[in-house]
């Protein structure tokens, strides 16, 4: 069912993942206002929001895996590993929590929780520890929390890789605790740290899923959902499902399609962070033109959230990516030199 191939070089197929999950977190929330309607799927588009998340926490597990094996052997590795994970994720959060802050509020009638202590929170990335905060800014900002609290655990749970069976252990513990304590601080990311461990195996023993695998999967997932399965149980099998489904057919990368989603793949974070601001910004002006023309809404709604999530690549994530990153990398060999002398 599984074969051994560095998934991470298929740089379009992982681009198809995140494509596809930001896309589902999109059209979960943009049915408010009409915006983008989904008809007969509409009883399940809370399903699809799940499944986007769990999708991306998965690819996150594999991923960071994949950059902490890369870097964490090397001399001043915890360095670069700390700078890549920062350079990716806080330029564009920030600037997002300042627009959320200062003129968010002024463009919607969103309600918002702005005081102090939100604002801290989610400055400090610890939003989601305490339900009060989790979406008091914007509501999409809670699951940045978990990757955070995962980016700070990797460089420990790698000590640990050649005796992986420890990690699932951790992984299986920390999803007991969290449910006979769903109060504890640590609950929200405990409860999902097993999505992350599943990216994790498939990197740490470059595994992918075979066809037989994926249609498996798919087997399973349309059981559980016919069964009527908890949403979260369902969800997590239907993400299992769009990854294995990805990599087993990676083939077909040169695809039209396939290339449309990696279009929104390399975009997804910027898509992510800003879609819910964008719904609640245009949805109260465009409504009632979304209800007489649905198609049409959907398309332009789609559209220019990809435009302005492709602006904010451009000038704020792709800089972060490269230039601040070089810069943060180069001023450490800097101090090493002076150091020296």
């Amino acid at each position: 069912m599984f074969e051994r191939h560095p998934f991470y070089q298929n740089h379009i197929a992982i681009d198809v993942l995140r494509g596809v999950a930001a896309l589902l977190v999109l059209f979960s929330h943009a049915d408010a206002y009409n915006l983008v309607q989904p008809g007969i799927l509409s009883p399940y588009r809370g399903y699809a929001g799940e499944i986007g998340v769990y999708l991306f926490f998965i690819m996150s597990g594999y991923l960071i895996w994949v950059s902490a094996n890369r870097t964490l052997e090397r001399p001043g590795g915890l360095y670069e590993y700390a700078v890549h994970r920062a350079t990716r994720i806080m330029p564009l959060y920030y600037a997002a929590l300042a627009f959320g802050i200062l003129v968010f509020p002024f463009l919607s009638p969103f309600q918002q929780n702005l005081n102090f202590y939100t604002i801290f929170r989610n400055i400090t990335f610890t939003q989601t520890l305490n339900p009060s905060a989790a979406r008091s800014i914007n509501p999409v900002l809670w699951t940045i929390t978990l990757e955070v609290l995962f980016y700070i655990l990797v460089p420990f749970l790698h000590k640990l890789r050649g005796y992986f069976f420890v990690v699932v252990g951790i992984a299986i513990f920390t999803s007991w605790y969290a449910s006979q304590y769903p109060g504890a601080m640590f609950s929200p990311f405990l409860r999902l740290f097993f999505l992350f461990v599943i990216g994790m195996a498939f990197a740490n023993f470059t595994l992918i899923p075979k066809p037989l695998f994926f249609w498996s999967a798919v087997a399973v997932a349309v059981i559980m959902s016919m069964d009527r399965w908890s949403s979260m149980s369902v969800s997590i099998a239907w993400s299992v499902v769009i990854f294995s489904g990805v990599a087993a057919y990676r083939r077909y990368e040169t695809t039209l399609l396939w290339r449309v989603l990696a279009f929104f793949g390399l975009i997804s974070y910027s898509l992510y962070i800003w879609h819910y601001m964008l719904i609640e910004m245009v949805g109260p002006i465009t409504s009632e033109a979304s209800i007489r023309n649905p198609a049409l809404s959907a398309v332009l709604f789609t559209a220019f959230c990809a435009l302005f999530s492709w602006i904010s690549y451009q000038l704020i994530e792709k800089p972060g990516q490269t230039t601040l990153r070089q810069w943060c990398l180069d001023w450490r060999k800097r101090r090493q030199v002076q150091l020296r002398t």
